[in-house]
């Protein structure tokens, strides 16, 4: 971080940009942090369901096939 001065002087911007993406992925969960540690906020965890994506050491992404809905027009009704 210290090397790279947007991350030294904006700490709460990008901090707050990769709470946000990990809230987005189905991947990572929140986690309270243990009343006896310092600080605050949560921890990021993998989703125990998921961790067979990460066989090997290899992430394993399956795609998500997008649901087609049809789409009924309102003009269509007598």
């Amino acid at each position: 971080m210290d090397h790279y001065s947007y991350y030294r002087e904006n700490q709460a911007e990008w901090k707050n940009s990769i709470r946000h993406n990990l809230s987005l992925n189905e991947f990572f969960v929140k986690v309270a942090r243990d009343d006896k540690q310092p600080g605050k906020g949560c921890y990021w965890m993998l989703h125990s369901d998921l961790y067979y994506m990460f066989e090997n050491g290899s992430f394993l992404r399956r795609h998500r096939r997008r649901r087609r809905f049809k789409q009924e027009s309102s003009n269509n009704h007598h």
